[in-house]
């Protein structure tokens, strides 16, 4: 169906052509001429002529024959009639004819010859009245995306925001190039400031110029475009005839968020049309992608880059989290049926910002608001005003974890637990618990890992297990170990390719790499208080120390995924047996006069040797305390073993057996002790035998009828395994 022109438009194209001398071809000021005093135009707008400052036509002859358009009409003239009957109307009138006539830049170019002021048409094109969508129209656009023509609850100040509806109203103002997209990160609020844009415009917001009064936001949704669309060309008619709507009806502005998912590595076939009338200025339009997208979609294309204005929304500051937090804090309360006090949005958005390493602000502030209204709400019983320990316990199982601060555990605590585990070493275990529970208060520094600790000392006096049980006591009973052995990393001082690989996962496309599976530190993921245990750190090459540089300064780094790895809630620990003479060697490159020079105290001479080994300055300056753990003496062996033997002891009952020791055993087993091994030799060997022999009599179903282990001490070789009654009798060597 052709579209024609209504009877008021038909008649100021007649007078417009009664106005012209014989042969003369109708030109743009003629024709808006007589537009502008068609009885519609008059009726409605009757200042525009003088704004235009056009004089009344004045017709030379009564009847006309053929009269051909001059070149800058012909372009606006056939897109308004194409366009028109594409959108399934009619009838052109003299607005929309005016109004194609105004917004062609040719058109502009050839009234602004005749004298007409730049901003004399921006001011007409701001009394033209919007065109009406049709009722075909509007359905298809519905069937596609949804109009944002309601108003709705407008914001008054959305800092940082408000620059970026700024630079939006500045772009859709243009003349030609009306097309932007906002670059942001994702959950930043991109989305929410288009369509604030579009609430603002519809309201005639004063933030609004004139000009885009009355302008309606179409959001598409792409994928409606292609849902059932399965006969051939039909998805490419469904495009065509969207175009054909924006078109027709200036005052629409398209959104589509995730505006590289249609134009990514230039416009497909289908999206050629609508790309080619974003492009000339026809249709505005604005997207949205992340930065990444954008560069790895839009920048790359020099075309498309050219045709999209880029604005950039940086995420908000935590104040202005708090003030975005305080617009939706109305509604979230009249949602859940809960009071929020003011108060508590600063508490909210400093928990999202330290506690969830991945937060997007303001999203993740605004989705963990509601959801603990919404718990507060479900509650047993329900709660009507949501409170800080509330609002801490939702943490705290969205996180997995207990939230451990000092203000829930003492140094004596930490001490109770470490001795109870730990002997011999009464003066390093105060040190540490002292320093531990320090760096839980509230007064530590956001930046870096609550605290970096250096374990030293000689082999087997309970560094590890130290480690191990400030695991214990940081995840409340679960072990929330990241261990690390650094004789794994391989590399060298100028090769950290394995040990990067190890720590942070091999790079996408090399072998080994599973997107999603992470590496050695990205258990800290699931850990987000843990302790990240470097055993042994001297026998890494020196080089690993710099890979962790920004770990210890910052506390967050990136795996290979691109993953946030947070450390600052967890502590980092390393292990040394360098700088003691417990294994009888002298550390590498030191004499002992060397290491007599150096001894200033233990910690000094620990650190010092570590620098000679190769470890930077950078590295070891970011250590923050170092704890020296005694060789240990008989006696502490002793206490050890008993420790071990009560462990032992809990888990027979555990089972239904008891266990009895004869007198001397401890002085038999510390008999074997050597101090070049530390506890761990002789614990090592003691559970051998009777580990063992356990799990060999129960492999022969010889603990049936047994209720009771006994303890037996002989040198000799003989026989390992009896049974008397009830009783299964195992000989230590």
């Amino acid at each position: 169906m052709s579209a024609t022109f209504d009877p008021a438009a038909s008649m100021a194209i007649t007078v417009a052509k009664r106005t012209l001398a014989e042969g003369a071809e109708l030109d743009v000021r003629t024709l808006v001429a007589a537009l502008c005093q068609s009885q519609p135009v008059l009726a409605r707008v009757p200042q525009l002529a003088v704004l235009l400052a056009i004089g009344r036509p004045q017709p030379r002859r009564e009847t006309v024959g053929l009269v051909r358009m001059e070149l800058a009409l012909r372009g606006p003239m056939h897109r308004l009639r194409h366009g028109r009957a594409e959108a399934g109307a009619a009838e052109i009138g003299a607005f929309e004819l005016l109004r194609a006539i105004l917004n062609d830049a040719d058109c502009c170019s050839a009234l602004a010859a005749a004298g007409v002021a730049a901003p004399s048409l921006d001011q007409a094109r701001a009394l033209l009245p919007p065109v009406p969508l049709n009722p075909a129209a509007r359905a298809m656009l519905e069937h596609y995306g949804r109009l944002i023509e309601e108003t709705g609850p407008l914001h008054p100040s959305l800092a940082p925001a408000e620059p970026v509806l700024v630079q939006l109203v500045q772009t859709l103002g243009q003349r030609k190039h009306r097309s932007a997209i906002v670059v942001g990160p994702v959950g930043s609020g991109k989305t929410s400031v288009v369509h604030e844009l579009g609430m603002r415009m519809v309201a005639r917001h004063s933030s609004i110029p004139m000009n885009l009064w009355d302008h309606c936001l179409f959001d598409l949704q792409p994928y409606l475009l292609r849902f059932g669309a399965y006969r051939a060309g039909e998805f490419e008619q469904r495009v065509q005839r969207l175009v054909a709507v924006l078109s027709t009806h200036s005052r629409l502005v398209l959104f589509i968020d995730d505006v590289h998912t249609l134009f990514a590595r230039g416009p497909s076939d289908a999206f050629q049309e609508l790309w080619q009338a974003i492009a000339a200025g026809r249709i505005a339009c604005i997207g949205c992608a992340s930065p990444a997208e954008y560069r790895q979609h839009i920048e790359c294309d020099e075309s498309l880059a050219q045709v999209f204005c880029k604005i950039r929304l940086d995420p908000p500051t935590p104040e202005q989290t708090v003030q975005i937090l305080s617009l939706h804090k109305a509604a979230i309360e009249s949602c859940c049926g809960v009071s929020i006090p003011t108060g508590l949005l600063a508490k909210t958005v400093a928990l999202v910002e330290r506690w969830l390493p991945d937060s997007r602000q303001p999203r993740d502030a605004i989705q963990f608001l509601e959801l603990a209204a919404r718990e507060r709400r479900d509650a047993v019983p329900p709660g009507l005003e949501l409170d800080e320990p509330f609002l801490t316990d939702v943490l705290e199982r969205k996180i997995g974890v207990p939230i451990l601060h000092a203000a829930r555990l003492t140094a004596g605590d930490v001490f109770k637990a470490l001795s109870a585990k730990i002997a011999g070493q009464t003066e390093p275990l105060r040190e540490l618990s002292d320093a531990f529970v320090a760096k839980l208060g509230s007064f530590h520094s956001e930046r870096g890992p609550r605290g970096v600790f250096l374990f030293a000392g000689p082999t087997g006096v309970g560094k590890t297990q130290a480690a191990l049980e400030l695991a214990c006591i940081l995840g409340a009973g679960r072990d929330c170990l990241v261990r690390i052995d650094a004789n794994k990393l391989e590399g060298s001082g100028y090769d950290l390719g394995p040990a990067t690989a190890e720590l942070f996962g091999p790079p996408p496309g090399y072998t080994g790499y599973v997107r999603g599976q992470g590496a050695a530190l990205g258990q800290v993921r699931e850990f987000p208080e843990s302790i990240v245990l470097f055993d042994e750190i001297e026998k890494a090459p020196p080089g690993v120390a710099n890979l962790l540089l920004q770990i210890l300064d910052e506390g967050r780094t990136q795996d290979m995924d691109g993953q946030v790895l947070d450390f600052r809630h967890s502590f980092i620990v390393f292990t040394t047996n360098a700088g003691n003479g417990g294994h009888g060697a002298n550390p590498i490159g030191l004499s002992a006069r060397d290491n007599v020079s150096r001894a200033g105290s233990e910690q000094d001479r620990v650190l010092s040797v570590l620098h000679r080994m190769g470890f930077s300055d950078e590295f070891l300056g970011r250590i923050d305390r170092t704890f020296v753990f005694a060789p240990l003496g008989r006696g502490a062996i002793r206490e050890v073993f008993m420790l071990r033997l009560a462990d032992i002891k809990a888990e027979l009952v555990r089972r239904g057996l008891s266990l009895e020791v004869p007198p001397g055993l401890e002085d038999h087993i510390v008999g074997d002790w050597s101090p070049q091994f530390g506890a761990r030799h002789v614990m090592h060997r003691f559970e051998r035998e009777l580990i063992d022999q356990l799990n060999l009599a129960e492999s022969e179903k010889q603990l049936t009828n047994i209720r009771r282990v006994r303890l037996a001490v002989s040198p000799g070789q003989g026989k390992r395994r009896t049974i008397d009654g009830d009783a299964l009798v195992i000989v230590i060597s």
